[in-house]
This record gives structure tokens, sequence and C-alpha cells, in this order.
């Protein structure tokens, strides 16, 4: 038998040479530290094996989820006629960002001076719009759609694209981009004018959900009372929190909604919605 033979260490994987006969000399015997040291490797990656599969699963479930935020940026008219800014955080839920995420980044608005990029406005200027002619701009709010952001709402990483024509010749004039909270006017069952959220129109064709590559702005935008804009051609409504909101939320929930328009005091100050909400199964076709 040769005087040596070869054996796999089952805890550190090296090839270690074992002598088959005592060695009085002691020369060949192994590294007393090197022994040591895989047999703390050892040790380490193992620790976790002899745990129960479930445990980490179980460590998973009961650990808190992280609450989403999200930032809110304003221009509003203050009670002395200047501007003013704000940037505040709000939580990532619908109640909020419905106040901002209507309106994408490039949308034509026609205003005293002609059309005018919606990131462009100010409050001050005069828009065109579809209701009660020219108004003053009293608030625009902006927010940031990024498409694969954990635990958000799945639409708040889409913005909606509207192809040309869709809703009637020249409506939109071109191809039109909007957020996923934009409510148009459309006809309903009876004849008359309702308010339909963008989303409930996909189409898959003509009305198309969009992933962006890249970060995107959007916005609405606010006047003395609710008002319908033209955007490319295509009839939206200016911000309004809804009917009876106040009853639906809690204080707290409200005092953070109404610290987004500091030139309000009361959620009253919106007045009446101009047309009602319509849901899917009520639109016709866009006026």
């Amino acid at each position: 038998m040769p005087p040596y033979f070869r054996r796999r260490s089952s805890y550190n994987f090296k090839t270690q040479f074992i002598p088959s006969t005592p060695d009085p000399s002691g020369k060949q015997k192994l590294n007393t530290m090197e022994q040591r040291t895989s047999h703390r490797a050892f040790a380490l990656r193992n620790s976790h094996a002899s745990l129960p599969a479930t445990v980490p699963a179980a460590a998973d479930s009961l650990r808190p989820k992280p609450h989403l935020t999200r930032r809110y940026e304003t221009q509003y008219i203050k009670q002395n006629g200047d501007i003013g800014f704000m940037t505040r955080v709000a939580p990532a839920q619908p109640v909020y960002e419905s106040t901002c995420a209507a309106i994408a980044r490039g949308t034509l608005i026609d205003t005293e001076y002609g059309p005018m990029a919606i990131e462009d406005l100010s409050p001050g200027i005069h828009v065109k719009t579809e209701t009660n002619g020219m108004q003053e701009l009293l608030w625009r709010g902006q927010t940031l759609l990024i498409h694969g952001v954990p635990n958000q709402s799945p639409e708040m990483g889409t913005t909606i694209r509207v192809s040309s024509d869709r809703f009637g010749f020249d409506r939109p004039s071109r191809p039109l981009m909007l957020g996923p909270k934009a409510r148009v006017v459309m006809n309903n069952h009876e004849g008359g004018l309702g308010l339909q959220g963008i989303r409930e129109l996909i189409d898959g064709e003509n009305v198309v959900s969009i992933q962006p590559p890249t970060p995107i702005e959007v916005f609405h935008i606010a006047f003395a009372k609710q008002e319908v804009v033209a955007a490319s051609g295509v009839l939206i409504e200016s911000y309004h929190p809804g009917r009876k909101l106040d009853k639906m939320i809690s204080r707290e929930a409200l005092a953070t909604l109404m610290g987004l328009f500091p030139h309000m005091t009361s959620i009253d100050e919106f007045g009446p919605q101009i047309y009602p909400r319509l849901d899917r199964r009520e639109h016709m076709n866009a006026v």
C-alpha cells in the first residue's frame, strides 16, 4: 500500500494528504491553523442548514412592509398674489396620487399666449377652458412616474398613449400622452355628459398603456372651480377631489390632502363637480 492515500475533505473541499502509517517525526502533520480555519468556515456555511425551511418565510411575513411615499410638488397663488412653491412628501395612495397624475409632460394646453406645454404653465396664467372661457390658473401639481417601483400601484408606473383622431377628427390632433389618473369628457347613455377615467378606455390599439423606460413627470391643474380644458383637442377635467370625499377618508388623510393645496382652507372651496363620474359601462363616446 502506498505511504499516502488521498481523501477529499467534506468541509473545505481541499485535497489533503493523510499518512497511512504513524509519522513519529511529525513533519507531515496538517497545518493546525488551516485545519481550525476550515472547521470554522464549515460551521459558518452550515449554521442555517439545521433551521426549518419555514423560518425565513415566517420571518418575512412578520417583517412590516415599507410605507411607500411619493414627492408632490406644487405651485399656487398666494393671498397676496405672489406665486408660492411647495414640495411635500405624502403617501403613495390614490387619494393623493390623483392630484397630480393626469397630464404627461409635453402635453399642449391652450392659454392666453397660445398653446403651452403643461410643464411651462404657472399660476396666474389664463388658460382657455371649454366651460367658461379664459380662467386664471390657481394651482399646478406634479409628481414623478417610475416604472417597476416595488409595492406601488401598477398603474402609477404607466402612462396612457392616445393615438391621433381617436375621439374624432383632430381629437387629439397628434398622439397624446396622459397620466393614469386623467378623466376625459364623454357622452353617457342618457345623452348627458360625464367624466370617464382614461384607463377604462384602454383598448390595446388606439388607447394603450405604456411603461416608460425612464421616469416621467405628470401634472394636474386647478382653477377657482372645476373646469374642462382641451389637451391637443381632447377634453379633460381639471382637478377635483370628488363628491363627499371628506366623508370617505379620515381627518388625518383629509388634512394631508389639503396640505397639497396651501391656497385653500377647506375642501368645500373646490365647489361642485362639473360632470358626474362614469363607470366603465356608462360611457358611449367622447365629446
